[in-house]
């Protein structure tokens, strides 16, 4: 067995030794046989080359001639080359391609004793070529090929329509392109797009179809490509003649530009908003506070306990918007951009941002409903309200605040800053934002939590009393009232009276002129939802004129509310040429569907009011012309022309002071066979010469006030 193995192991020792001496050694030249064409060059030289074995085949770009003159190989545009050719030839070589495809050109080089060394010009192109030197052909050919096409990039990445209609220009940059266009081929998604092609941008602009031309072997232009059935994201190559082709390259083929994504998302986002408003229109068009009538939008973010905006309510009115224009703006750009017609994914950390907001809102509600809202401040809502509770700035409001427009706008900068043809989802929302987001939201829910609640105004009535001194009675009436808070009228304090004061009044110096009625179930046991508060006539006159009243309780917030002793009233409402034989008798409706001049009669009437005709089955109310006043006491009748009263049915006329005052009054109107009364809204019957009764701003006009115990909604704020 060791014998054996023996044998075995030097066989292959024998057999390579027989075989190295019948072979030519590692130095032995290779054979050639050369076929020379005739003087004529007609026919182009064949060469076969044997390589000597165990050689390998030459890589370089510099062939030396072996010792048969001749020349073979693969060279590259740009490599060098020697070329056989006996000592005196001239160093001049002509280069001749085999199938006569080209001009063969000239090219002088450099000779020495191995022959004549040349450079091939970089514009060379590929295909086979023969030599010719002054004593003849030189035997042999070259093949020329280009190297590995190279694309590194496309520019645009994303391009949109230029020149001809929905047609595109792009450029290709890359490595080993063909100067001649002719050899060059543009390959979108495998196919080649190329229909003409020019020697300049110029010249591309004089063709029809695709056009492309070559500036460099590095660069590549295509002009007037219409890429259907490309549009969207497509693969781009080159191959140059029938080469390999290059790698591919991702472009974009885009019918609309970036710009017109987010002009279209932010159009889509305010359809949206218009179809919910449209919706709560008819129900929500004439809401006022006070003479201030509330756009549409404010509508969302208003809280009608405390008359002011609600900061949980606007940051989940700013994150819905936000959010649905995020989601626009990414589904516009992947189906008009991209051409992916998919629904985009939403990230997790989108829904907690959601989350967060809606409990946040839900949360705020509750603790209003159990704990009390915060304070009005101001009768009319301001942005003021966002940050303050009650007039004065709360830090934990003020932070919610900036980090809700903080979040939104990078939001919505992050997302618009990316390239529309590769977006494909929401920007991801840090943790650590989101973090942030809900700490700040649970400072805001720990603040209101720990705050007491402000005061909220509803109404003042007002009575004037004269048994003894001269002095009006004030009945304020809201909640979370302190007792022990300051009022004031006309920014006017009303101080502690005097024991003088107090015996002009006729009541005792121990007297509290502040009557309070305590409210059930308060945070505090000082507020009440009723107080009486006496003021004597010598300190100021509330008989006439409009006034504004203030409570500030004592951690400084406040609530502004304005009333009026001698509020206007209408009694009745007829037709100028068509008097009413008394007041109190009937009243003939006025004619439908004509320009009436009427006459509005009552009291307290004042000359610069505005005055408003809504028609039957009509939603919004029409301004009239400035009314005229005819009566020499002044204030009890207006006359107004009303252009068009409208359908036979109801009309309702509404009178605005300039002090914010509003009385409506529903009007008859009928046909020539109808009759029937206009039946005033605002009666003066109830009045009294020794007491005025009135109310405040917000409970008069179309919107009935918030009353205690009616199970108002409480505030969100």
């Amino acid at each position: 067995m060791r014998l054996q193995h023996l044998l075995f192991s030097l066989l292959p020792v024998f057999v390579m030794s027989g075989y190295a001496q019948t072979t030519p050694s590692s130095g032995t030249a290779a054979r050639t046989t050369t076929t020379t064409p005739s003087s004529s060059g007609a026919a182009p030289p064949t060469t076969t080359t044997t390589a000597p074995a165990g050689t390998a085949a030459p890589t370089n770009t510099t062939q030396t001639p072996s010792a048969e003159p001749g020349i073979a190989g693969r060279f590259a545009p740009g490599s060098s080359l020697t070329v056989p050719a006996p000592k005196n030839a001239t160093p001049t070589v002509t280069i001749v391609p085999i199938d006569n495809s080209q001009k063969s050109f000239e090219i002088t080089g450099k000779q020495d004793e191995h022959g004549i060394t040349l450079t091939l010009p970089a514009t060379i192109e590929t295909g086979n070529y023969y030599f010719k030197i002054s004593t003849g052909n030189v035997p042999g050919s070259i093949d020329v090929e280009q190297d590995n096409v190279s694309l590194s990039s496309v520019h645009p990445t994303t391009a949109y329509g230029a020149g001809e209609k929905n047609a595109f220009d792009f450029i290709l940059m890359g490595s080993n392109f063909s100067t001649n266009p002719d050899n060059d081929h543009v390959l979108v998604d495998d196919g080649d797009i190329v229909e003409s092609r020019g020697q300049s941008a110029d010249d591309c602009t004089r063709k029809k179809g695709c056009c492309l031309w070559a500036k460099d072997s590095h660069q590549l232009q295509v002009m007037n490509f219409k890429p259907a059935p490309h549009e969207g994201i497509a693969k781009v190559a080159v191959r140059v003649g029938e080469g390999k082709p290059s790698g591919t390259q991702q472009i974009v083929f885009a019918r609309v530009s970036g710009a017109f994504v987010f002009l279209a998302s932010a159009a889509a986002t305010a359809l949206l908003f218009w179809i919910v408003t449209t919706i709560v229109r008819s129900g929500l068009a004439n809401k006022s506070v006070g003479v201030k009538k509330l756009q549409l939008w404010q509508i969302f973010v208003f809280d009608p306990e405390t008359n002011s905006y609600s900061l949980s309510k606007f940051q989940l009115l700013l994150f819905s918007i936000t959010f649905i224009f995020g989601y626009l703006y990414v589904l516009l750009s992947t189906w008009l951009v991209q051409w992916q017609f998919l629904l985009p994914d939403v990230p997790n950390t989108m829904s907690g941002l959601l989350g967060i907001s809606a409990g946040t809102t839900i949360a705020a509600a509750g603790l209003s409903a159990a704990r009390g809202a915060k304070g009005a401040g101001l009768q009319t809502p301001t942005g003021a309200d966002l940050i303050s509770s009650g007039g004065v700035v709360i830090p934990e409001r003020f932070q919610f605040f900036v980090w809700t427009i903080v979040a939104c706008a990078g939001f919505i900068v992050l997302l618009v800053g990316q390239d529309p043809a590769t977006v494909n989802k929401f920007p991801d929302i840090p943790s650590g934002l989101l973090y942030v987001m809900g700490v700040s939201a649970a400072g805001y829910l720990g603040g209101k939590a720990a705050r007491k609640p402000g005061p909220v105004l509803e109404l003042i009535g007002i009575e004037s009393k004269t048994s003894s001194a001269a002095r009006f009675v004030l009945t304020v009436q809201g909640h979370n009232l302190d007792a022990k808070g300051r009022f004031f009228v006309d920014d006017q304090e009303l101080g502690i009276l005097t024991e003088q004061e107090k015996k002009d009044l006729g009541v005792k110096p121990d007297q509290n002129l502040t009557e309070t009625t305590p409210e059930v179930g308060a945070a505090d046991t000082n507020f009440c939802n009723q107080l009486k508060i006496t003021i004597p006539a010598s300190k100021m006159d509330l008989s006439r004129g409009s006034h504004t009243f203030r409570i500030v309780n004592r951690d400084g917030q406040f609530a502004d509310l304005r009333f009026k002793a001698n509020a206007p009233v209408i009694k009745a409402v007829y037709e100028l040429k068509d008097p009413p034989q008394e007041v109190a008798g009937d009243v003939k409706p006025l004619p439908a569907s004509q320009k009436v001049n009427a006459v509005i009669l009552g009291t307290n009437l004042p000359l610069d009011a505005t005055v408003s005709w809504q028609r039957q089955n009509d939603q919004d109310f029409t301004d009239l012309d400035k009314p005229q006043n005819t009566d020499t006491a002044g204030g009890t009748k207006l006359i107004v022309a009303i252009k068009d009263t409208g359908p036979a049915g109801t009309g309702v006329l509404k009178l605005t002071t300039s002090t914010g005052d509003v009385v409506t009054v529903e009007v008859k109107v009928a046909g020539t066979t109808d009759s029937g009364t206009s039946k005033p809204a605002v009666s003066a019957a109830q009045q009294d010469t020794s007491t005025q009764q009135t109310t405040s701003d917000t409970a008069q006009g179309n919107a009935a006030p918030n009353r205690p115990g009616t199970g108002a909604e409480p505030a969100g704020s």
